[in-house]
């Protein structure tokens, strides 16, 4: 769907996103006692999840690191164009399957000319991570494309 003016998305901070993870995560490490592993295996299921946590906060909640989107252009012709955390400008495909809430968009990215392992690249917004008339602009084209 084309439409008459480009959107640009710059995402900051989410203190939601963040407590939504520590709750998850959370959640997840008290029911490692209720499994029935030996040690080693409670412990690699504890960092596991100890690892997770750190991920997400580093990547979508703090926007650091090398492959974080911390600006999304999408243009009036309907293309989409990532900005990295490290400068970094690549055109990308949004890809079937956009998950779009009143408090929460999640946007998958093909993302051609990288390495397969980096070629696929999700972005998540919260509602105060993004400024809300750009959120909801978003979310209102994304329903209507």
């Amino acid at each position: 769907m084309a439409s008459t003016e480009p959107l640009q998305i710059d995402l900051q901070f989410s203190p939601q996103l963040a407590l939504f993870l520590l709750i998850a995560h959370g959640g997840t490490l008290a029911l490692v006692p209720l499994l029935t592993l030996p040690l080693w295996a409670v412990v690699g299921v504890v960092l596991g999840i100890a690892m997770s946590l750190i991920h997400a906060l580093y990547t979508h909640v703090l926007l650091r690191g090398k492959h974080t989107v911390v600006r999304l252009l999408w243009g009036s012709d309907g293309g989409w164009v990532l900005v990295y955390a490290d400068g970094v400008v690549r055109d990308a495909a949004l890809m079937p399957g956009s998950f779009v809430h009143p408090y929460l968009v999640v946007l998958t990215f093909q993302v051609p000319d990288v390495s397969l392992l980096f070629s696929r690249r999700s972005v998540v917004m919260t509602a105060d991570a993004v400024h809300p008339a750009t959120f909801r602009r978003l979310r209102v084209r994304l329903r209507a494309s």
